[in-house]
């Protein structure tokens, strides 16, 4: 038996800017973590919703963000 198991997942600025390069890195580990965590309990598919404050510039409650996840499960 052999499957191959693939996750999609996208992140967008809630006020439609583009991410900040200094934030892509939070929001990779954001993503991983909802992600295993709802596939544990039975997902296959999910929203994702973080806000990231780095520094100042990012305001005091940081930049929100939000997106989506998928799974697909193939058999090969």
């Amino acid at each position: 038996m052999e499957k191959e198991i693939k996750i999609t997942y996208n992140w967008s600025r809630d006020d439609g800017k583009d991410i900040d390069k200094e934030h892509e890195e939070a929001l990779e580990e954001s993503a991983q973590e909802r992600i295993f965590e709802m596939i544990k309990e039975g997902y296959r598919g999910g929203e994702l919703n973080d806000r990231i404050r780095m520094n100042d510039k990012d305001g005091e409650d940081g930049v929100g963000y939000s997106g989506w996840w998928s799974l697909l499960i193939s058999t090969l």
